[in-house]
């Protein structure tokens, strides 16, 4: 017996979620949330995971791969090193701007109101962070994406193994 084909993100839903982020609270950061899953293809677990280390250059300038140590991913062989969507990339920079003193490379990308703890004032890091980007996801799924996969974390895989190889940055 066969499964049902997942739906995925249409452009059309893509632009709404991107439009209604724009009315969040955190704006840039909830972009890049959404951004990380659709155009990198992220994990919740890889979100929360991540640091400014991972996107940024000696300089502290966002680069155009993200590398993924294994202690932030799922693999056992050296992590992995993704190319930034030109879109993700330039939300990057757009929440480092905005982060300013806060955005050194020991210091996680994602973060929230709450924060406190290890991870340093206003950022959260493992089940924490993981319930944030899923609860931010699966809120966009429901108002504009009804039907898509049931886990939102997913989405960025679907939309590039459905997207035509032209499509597919460079």
């Amino acid at each position: 017996m066969q499964g049902k084909q997942a739906k995925i993100v249409s452009p059309t839903q893509e632009r709404a979620i991107l439009g209604y982020l724009v009315t969040t609270r955190y704006p840039a950061r909830d972009r890049v949330m959404f951004l990380l899953s659709m155009k990198a293809g992220l994990r919740a677990k890889e979100m929360a995971a991540l640091t400014w280390a991972m996107v940024t250059d000696a300089q502290g300038q966002v680069t155009e791969v993200l590398h993924v140590p294994n202690r932030a991913s799922k693999g056992k062989t050296g992590g992995r090193t993704i190319p930034l969507h030109p879109a993700l990339q330039t939300a990057l920079v757009t929440l480092q701007t905005a982060r300013g003193a806060m955005a050194t490379p020991e210091r996680a990308i994602l973060f929230s109101e709450r924060g406190g703890g290890a991870a340093g004032e206003g950022e959260v890091r493992g089940a924490a962070c993981r319930g944030a980007v899923c609860a931010l996801l699966t809120r966009l799924r429901r108002l504009y994406a009804p039907g898509t996969l049931p886990c939102p974390c997913r989405w960025g895989i679907l939309a590039l193994e459905a997207a035509p190889a032209e499509a597919v940055w460079s």
